[in-house]
């Protein structure tokens, strides 16, 4: 097995394994295959999360698996479980050396307290400050639905936001860390891409 997809095992198989409502770093153009994966908490909820970035052609494939624990309910709903699986295609519509800016879309499908399902939209940048420091910014709206025993109902509030350094520690490894939203709430995340 080579060292990139044994790595990619891994990291997916921690985020189905621990316990985010999340997000992680977007790649508006990937070089090659990364992989984030990352801690999140706030003071109500806490979870892992994994993103896969990848090149396809002149567009980049994004998968997100996120793996999370609400102790504090909010929106008037109690403690629980959280967990989501997003695909999507990146496209970049800037690509300046100062920054890049990238648009993407796909679907979403998770539990919370119900299941749900949706589309995921959003907007990407990405700006290198130097050859070792980027900084990376999003914002992610997922319009959906819920299904339960009573029927389908409207899910908004699966989308989000987030705001982070990534700093590359070798050829390998970078860490990457910074403010993303954990739901609408702000959570503090730190992690390695791989």
């Amino acid at each position: 097995m080579s060292r990139k997809l044994f790595i990619l095992v891994l990291a997916f198989s921690a985020v189905l394994l621990f316990s985010s409502v999340a997000m992680a770093a977007p790649r508006v153009d990937p070089d090659g295959m990364t992989i984030d994966a990352g801690l999140q908490v706030n003071w109500a909820s806490a979870g892992v999360v994994g993103d896969l970035n990848m090149p396809i052609g002149k567009v980049g494939l994004r998968v997100i698996a996120e793996l999370g624990y609400m102790w504090l309910g909010y929106w008037g709903y109690g403690s629980g479980m959280d967990l989501g699986l997003t695909g999507t295609v990146m496209y970049p519509v800037l690509q300046e050396k100062e920054f890049e800016l990238g648009v993407y879309g796909g679907l979403r499908v998770g539990y919370d307290h119900d299941f749900y399902m949706g589309l995921a939209v959003g907007l990407a940048v990405e700006a290198p400050i130097n050859s070792q420091w980027t900084v990376m910014g999003e914002l992610m709206y997922a319009p959906g639905i819920y299904i339960d025993e009573t029927g389908v109902y409207p899910a908004w509030n699966h989308g989000g936001y987030g705001i982070y350094g990534i700093y590359e520690l070798n050829a390998d490894y970078t860490l990457n860390f910074g403010v993303r939203s954990i739901g609408l709430l702000p959570g503090f995340t730190v992690g390695l891409t791989f």
